[in-house]
């Protein structure tokens, strides 16, 4: 059954162009109460939910979606309400757009959007943008641009320079969100563990090296058991070349699962005495009790 199509309007800036066989599944103004998110290859859903119970809105969730004629034929417009600009929805564009690799551009374009929306950065968007840093192609095209001049016969080196300056800048934007969450006091294990991997990507070992041993027990105080996150950032220093890189890391999260079950023990050994101590208080004090009473019984016997 076609859409029908509502009253022409002017643009919102929320038209989205879509297939009409497509459209034609989703709900319009006109049409009973219900919300079926679409999701296709480009236009991932958000799937997380906000405190009290409240689901965040999904990219293309249109619970008041009108559709129009398209740009072309078999397409139409699909006008939806705008997202409310917030620390979910922002996380979300930031999550996507590191998932289907947007370059430099476009994250900075985000991060400038934030800034006019006045989001600030936390822990989770930080986390996230610096994940999204290391999925910019710029990355992946310096690498290959300097594997490909380190090969025998390869182009000279002065042909990867312009994509090692971009990757650079990918590197020194990534670098500015992590300073402002430390500084912020937000940055998490996963802050490092992903800017370390970020380091691992662009062929920067030592810098990958630094940034965990400052989460580590002499910087942040930062215990990493779970050897996930590690076995992660191997892979991409694999992925980049960078082996000793790899075989540290997995050095290191040994060391990190020592250290925290020695933690673990030290602290139920202190729990252990705490215990002991309290149970030895309360022996004292009923002593104390049973010894005043004594005296007080014998004069009533008396």
């Amino acid at each position: 059954m076609p859409c029908p199509l509502p009253p022409a309007r002017l643009p919102t800036g929320c038209e989205r162009v879509l297939p009409a066989a497509l459209a034609a599944s989703i709900p319009i103004a006109d049409a009973p109460s219900s919300s079926t998110p679409i999701t296709t290859a480009d236009s991932p859903t958000m799937s997380t939910s906000r405190p009290g119970g409240k689901s965040p809105p999904s990219f293309f969730a249109l619970p008041a979606a009108t559709v129009g004629p398209g740009p072309g034929p078999g397409l139409v417009t699909v006008q939806q309400p705008p997202l409310q600009p917030d620390t979910y929805t922002f996380n979300a564009l930031i999550t996507a757009a590191g998932h289907h690799m947007a370059d430099l551009k476009t994250l900075d374009h985000i991060r400038h959007e934030m800034t006019r929306h006045g989001v600030k950065l936390n822990t989770h968007i930080g986390t996230s943008l610096i994940n999204a840093y290391r999925r910019a192609p710029e990355l992946a095209a310096a690498a290959a641009a300097a594997a490909a001049a380190a090969a025998p016969g390869g182009r000279p080196a002065a042909a990867a320079a312009p994509g090692a300056a971009a990757a650079g800048r990918v590197v020194s934007a990534a670098e500015a969100v992590m300073r402002e969450l430390i500084q912020l006091g937000a940055a998490n294990a996963m802050s490092y563990m992903c800017m370390a991997a970020l380091y691992a990507s662009a062929r920067r070992s030592n810098d990958a090296v630094r940034t965990l041993r400052e989460m580590g027990p002499g910087g942040a105080g930062l215990l990493v058991p779970d050897p996930s996150p590690w076995r992660f950032v191997a892979a991409v220093a694999e992925d980049a070349g960078q082996y000793a890189l790899a075989e540290w890391l997995m050095a290191t999260c040994q060391k990190h699962q020592a250290r925290h079950a020695a933690v673990e023990a030290q602290q139920r050994q202190q729990q252990w005495e705490q215990r002991q101590q309290q149970q030895a208080q309360q022996q004292e004090g009923q002593g104390q009790g049973q010894g005043q009473e004594g005296p007080a019984k014998a004069t009533r016997w008396q």
